[in-house]
């Protein structure tokens, strides 16, 4: 076995070396262990400027309400920036000016781009806008809301499909006039509480009383039959017979308008015949564009309104006035 000769001073030397070597090693490690560290807080900042970028663009383009279809989408476009930049070290302003700059590119941006969308679909009145009614509801009567809702308003459980057919109504009767749907909405929340009360209340003998010669009414039992039906209140015998004839000569025949009166209208054209009250029979769309008729003077034509005696609540100036002034500033501003 070969043996290793040592002089004096070779254990010092190798003891030497070997502190050396360990300190290197330990160096090494240190380093290794900085560099982890830096790379922890580097994709901790990464995370934390991406959660600050999503805050920022909630804010800075205001998308709080933008549908699933929309945030994707602008998703798809703040991970296409990013894509672009994934070799760079991007600072939370340069991601953001980025982002902000690729979005405006865009003549339209994606918000108004989902406002015309809705607009082809409903060209009159939109959701937003009849969502309005509700919450004023809630606003105006907030203990029996809940309880009209579970009812038959209107306001409640609008479904898409019924508001894309009143849109198609209010053109056929031409009532595309801002001012003159704001009148018509809030005459019609007025005259039936929300859309709660499509039928007057009213006992038979007071209503045959109060309407014995009203609108044409000849008949025993004509002011009952002939009470106000649907949104608009349509009263008469000679107004339910003109929206029977001008249905008739649509090709739109229906006997039972005449047989039943206000309780078949009220559940098979509330708005129908309100609409063809408020353009043919009192010409109030006309009177409201091109007269400039106010809605005081409307409400004088509907009934309920600033003229009549009845002076305890509720009354023009405690329900219809407050109701007008309400949904003003949704429809048309003066």
């Amino acid at each position: 076995m070969a043996t290793r000769d040592f002089t004096p001073g070779t254990l010092d030397v190798m003891a030497e070396n070997l502190d050396t070597n360990a300190g290197s090693f330990w160096d090494g490690v240190g380093d290794f262990f900085t560099k982890v560290g830096n790379c922890f807080n580097h994709y901790q900042n990464l995370n934390e400027d991406m959660s600050n970028l999503t805050d920022y663009l909630k804010n800075y383009l205001e998308l709080e309400d933008m549908g699933a279809k929309e945030f994707s989408a602008l998703m798809d476009e703040v991970c296409r920036v990013e894509k672009a930049h994934e070799k760079k070290v991007l600072t939370l302003k340069d991601r953001m000016m980025g982002i902000s700059a690729s979005l405006k590119q865009h003549e339209i941006t994606l918000d108004e781009k989902a406002e015309q969308e809705l607009k082809k679909k409903y060209p009159v009145v939109m959701p937003k806008e009849f969502k309005e009614l509700q919450k004023l509801y809630e606003k105006l009567f907030p203990e029996d809301a809940r309880y009209a809702f579970g009812q038959n308003g209107w306001s409640a459980g609008f479904e898409d499909t019924d508001l894309e057919w009143l849109n198609e109504l209010l053109i056929k009767y031409n009532i595309t006039d801002p001012k003159s749907i704001c009148f018509l909405f809030a005459q019609v929340a007025g005259e039936t509480h929300f859309g709660v009360a499509k039928v007057e209340n009213r006992s038979e003998n007071d209503a045959n009383e109060k309407y014995k010669t009203t609108n044409g009414n000849k008949e025993p039992g004509d002011g009952y039959k002939y009470r106000g039906g649907g949104y608009i209140q349509l009263t008469g015998r000679k107004n339910y017979q003109a929206f029977s004839d001008f249905l008739a000569k649509e090709g739109r025949y229906d006997p039972k308008i005449m047989e039943e009166g206000a309780v078949y209208v009220a559940e098979n054209y509330a708005w129908e015949a309100s609409l063809y009250y408020w353009t043919e029979i009192s010409h109030l769309n006309h009177l409201i564009v091109d007269e400039n008729y106010s809605f005081e003077d409307v409400s004088d034509i509907v009934g309920f309104g600033h003229k009549e005696p009845n002076k305890n609540p509720p009354n023009y100036d405690t329900w219809k006035k407050p109701i007008y002034e309400e949904l003003k500033g949704v429809f048309y501003e003066e």
